[in-house]
């Protein structure tokens, strides 16, 4: 039933149309005949031949026309074609065995004197001593959070 009704509005606007467009048609031949019975001159009615270039026999015309209208002379070459730019090479890369001798590094020794390990201790306490004092207040925390941002790794690496 619901084809039915969109087979009838479809055709129904198609009617309208194909009716608008006979309207339009008539109304401009009652102006022309309007026109030519006042005596006005009429433009010449559309033909094949009037439709196409003029200047068939010299195809160049349109090339001709168009430089000087660009104020280019009519005996100058093309400009040169550019040339490619040869593709960058990078320099070759060093032997696997240099490259894995500077990616390394030797880590120190860890320390196995206890005096060592504690003068390590009482630097590490003070440090997060003073971190605590600093993340006491709220400006603190802030600004904690404000340095960490800052100098912290980026969020697409975390």
């Amino acid at each position: 039933m619901e084809q039915l009704v969109i087979l009838l509005l479809i055709g129904l606007i198609g009617f309208i149309n194909w009716v608008i467009q006979q309207a339009a048609e008539a109304r401009k031949r009652r102006e022309l005949e309007q026109k030519r019975d006042r005596g006005e001159e009429m433009p010449p009615p559309l033909t094949s031949e009037s439709l196409e270039p003029a200047s068939q026999d010299n195809p160049d015309d349109g090339m001709r026309k168009l430089m000087e209208a660009l104020g280019l002379p009519q005996d100058a070459l093309p400009p040169p074609v550019p040339r490619r730019q040869e593709a960058y090479v990078p320099p070759p890369l060093p032997t696997p065995s240099v490259a894995v001798q500077r990616s390394f590094r030797v880590a120190e020794p860890v320390p196995t004197n206890p005096a060592v390990l504690q003068e390590q201790a009482r630097k590490f306490q003070a440090a997060t001593s003073r971190i605590r004092t600093l993340l006491a207040s709220p400006e603190g925390v802030r600004d904690g959070v404000i340095l960490a941002e800052i100098l912290g790794s980026p969020k697409a690496f975390r």
